[in-house]
């Protein structure tokens, strides 16, 4: 079994991409857009979906909202539509 010291592993440098991207120059800049920009989605996402929800639900208070398949009530189908008889295939040929 090998085993190597940190010692031995040599330091490679690291350049970011971008000059605003280097922690060492930017530190807490870096920092606050890292922990910002998603907050900042949430924020417009909670935002969104909140006049999103209420635009619903007033829609649906005052009567707006759209009716589909020819807007009357829907009609579900009991489990009586959904089956058929059907003989066995031992009493259609007579071998009870």
């Amino acid at each position: 079994m090998f085993l190597i010291s940190i010692e031995a592993i040599p330091l490679i440098p690291v350049f970011p991409a971008y000059s605003f991207l280097n922690p060492a120059t930017q530190g807490a800049t870096l920092a606050a857009y890292i922990c910002g920009i998603p907050i900042g989605y949430t924020i417009i996402f909670i935002l969104v979906r909140g006049i999103a929800v209420l635009r619903e639900r007033w829609a649906v208070k005052n009567g707006h909202v759209l009716r589909t398949g020819g807007g009357g009530a829907e009609v579900r189908p009991t489990i009586d539509d959904d089956w058929e008889e059907v003989e066995s295939p031992a009493r259609a040929k007579g071998d009870v």
